[in-house]
């Protein structure tokens, strides 16, 4: 014998199984407060890099879900989709879209010459 009323296995009624992670409250499936049921699954929104603000929304390649927003790792900054580091990339020196000079290099967020090197201009 099992309570249809609370079992989540068989919520209302036998073998009615709620979503992995759900609940059963007066025979109804639910999640846990904060959770949304995405592909069968409860799971919170605020934290799931698979479904960040919401149901199929993924997190990219060193990013994760803080607060519904998908956000860069690492010191990383998100420019144009992709997390950069600012400090290093010439193509995103000290912010987004910022472009060294082909004779230049991003040496801690500023375009310069690198050590050994002669710049012109």
């Amino acid at each position: 014998c099992v309570n249809t009323a609370t079992n989540a296995l068989h919520c209302g009624a036998c073998n009615n199984a709620c979503a992995v992670n759900g609940i059963c409250t007066a025979s109804t499936c639910g999640c846990t407060a904060g959770q949304t049921v995405c592909s069968g699954t409860c799971v919170s929104t605020s934290t799931d890099s698979s479904n960040c603000g919401g149901c199929g929304v993924t997190c990219g390649a060193s990013q994760e879900c803080i607060g519904g927003s998908c956000t860069c790792t690492g010191g990383l900054t998100l420019c144009s989709g992709e997390c950069k580091n600012v400090q290093t990339d010439d193509d995103n020196c000290g912010s987004c879209n910022t472009q060294c000079a082909a004779t230049t290099t991003c040496i801690s967020g500023a375009c310069g010459c690198s050590s050994g090197t002669l710049c012109s201009g």
